[in-house]
């Protein structure tokens, strides 16, 4: 496909041409682990964090199709066909050594890495809902669509990062026109603005696409009705349908991306009223108030990087009493190894405020009929409180009764297939007692352990 590149812009292609698109800094902290330990990464786990980078999506893209061929060679368009192509290792080994944005390109513009992680987000959110759309139309390629979105928003991250240099004028054709130049596969051609439309996919994802650009402003601009009618020519359904599709993408992008990031500031999430919008000026507090955060998503999410990091079971059970004791505020809180050999129940891992903690030294014999003994039969939980007290505190070891009383506690065995493992305890020792939450919590932290531990096993 030939194209008439604009004086000023090409010379601009031909710079990232010559060099390689570089990475995020989150995407090479992700990758660099794994590229140490290739035989337990899963492919599905390499291609969404290339898919959350349009850069290095690109760059991986770029240099697939660029590969010498023969005759029989096809276009590779998808990331998945990517990692089969090259293998786990070699994949890693050649991608995850990459230049990184933040670090190499932007050291003097901290603003514009505000603006790259920004505009970042805006992409992962315009890929989200052109395959939405896509879905309805019940397209049989959803990785094109995906991907084509990623790549609409390239000329502007490559912008970005030229802040030091006068920045070039972007026509609408900006990511079609740098796309043929790199001899990308056709799909992804096609689906960029600029690109004669002749199809209904390609008139829906370039009208997906100006409305999500739209939705940067808010909800009530101009731009988002014109693209609703294509749209809605397009799926033959009604704006508000097509309008609802859009709001629930929204609703979904928004909880996943801070669930993930812990924050998310973007205009599509706001559903502004129709008018003029002028936001109101708040009064200032007397004194800026202390940052929230939310200490147990953090530490699950440390918890669930180690597992997909291959960390061993001590490096895992240290994080999960992280999240118990930082993340959920239970102070006390152990996990007993069991030892078939002596048939015994013995504290190996503890955290506690207090150094001295009497749960450090303790351990259990197995060979009574006792509560803990009843959990090491099979992987289960129990939650002592005033409901339960009444039943179980007889079946409570006197050990523990001599050491901690009735007072509240949860616990849960822990299995690596069939053969038990240990425990994890967590008690409160302040006036707040464990509730509900906690409970569901403390069970979901240990089932992740567990399962992590079972599939170690299996690979070993």
């Amino acid at each position: 496909m030939a194209v008439n590149l604009a004086p000023s812009f090409a010379p601009w292609i031909a710079e990232w041409t010559n060099r390689p698109l570089p990475m995020l800094q989150a995407s090479k902290d992700l990758l660099m682990p794994m590229l140490r330990r290739p035989d337990r990464v899963r492919p599905v786990d390499l291609v969404d964090i290339v898919l959350r980078d349009p850069l290095l999506t690109a760059q991986v893209l770029r240099t697939v199709n660029h590969r010498e061929r023969t005759s029989l060679s096809a276009d590779v368009v998808s990331v998945e066909n990517c990692v089969a192509l090259y293998g786990i290792g070699p994949f890693l080994e050649r991608f995850a050594n990459g230049p990184v944005a933040e670090a190499s390109l932007l050291p003097d513009h901290p603003q514009g890495v505000a603006e790259l992680h920004s505009a970042v987000t805006s992409l992962r959110f315009a890929a989200r809902l052109t395959r939405e759309y896509a879905t309805q139309r019940f397209d049989a390629k959803l990785d094109e669509i995906f991907i084509a979105a990623v790549l609409s928003g390239l000329p502007t991250l490559l912008n970005i990062l030229g802040q030091g240099k006068a920045r070039t004028a972007q026509a609408e054709s900006a990511a079609h026109d740098m796309l043929v130049a790199w001899h990308f596969p056709e799909p992804l051609i096609q689906l960029q603005a600029g690109s004669a439309v002749e199809t209904p996919r390609q008139a829906l994802q370039v009208a997906v696409l100006k409305m999500a650009r739209a939705l940067d402003h808010g909800w009530w601009q101009p731009e988002i009705e014109m693209a609703l009618q294509v749209i809605s020519g397009v799926l033959q359904a009604s704006t508000d349908e097509c309008w609802n599709i859009a709001t629930t993408a929204i609703l979904k992008f928004v909880r996943k991306e801070t669930a993930r990031s812990g924050r998310l500031q973007a205009a599509y999430a706001l559903p502004m009223l129709p008018g003029p919008w002028e936001p109101v000026a708040a009064p200032e507090p007397e004194a800026p108030p202390a940052p929230t955060t939310n200490l147990f998503a953090e530490r699950l999410h440390a918890l669930n990087t180690a597992v997909r990091e291959g960390a061993n079971a001590s490096q895992l059970i240290e994080l999960a009493l992280r999240v118990f004791t930082e993340g959920m505020q239970i102070q006390r809180a152990a996990f007993m190894v069991y030892s078939a050999a002596d048939n015994i129940l013995r504290v190996r891992f503890v955290q506690s405020p207090d150094e001295q903690d009497r749960l450090r030294d303790f351990a259990l014999p197995m060979d009574n009929v006792h509560l803990f003994a009843r959990l090491m039969t099979k992987p289960q939980a129990v939650w002592l409180n005033e409901h339960t007290r009444n039943n179980l505190q007889k079946l409570l070891p006197g050990t523990w009764l001599q050491r901690f009383g009735a007072g509240d506690f949860c616990a849960m065995s822990i299995f690596m297939g069939e053969r038990p493992v240990g425990l994890f305890v967590g008690q409160r020792t302040s006036l707040k007692a464990l509730d509900e939450t906690t409970f569901t919590q403390f069970k979901q932290v240990c089932l992740l352990v567990s399962r992590a531990l079972a599939e170690r096993n299996n690979r070993a």
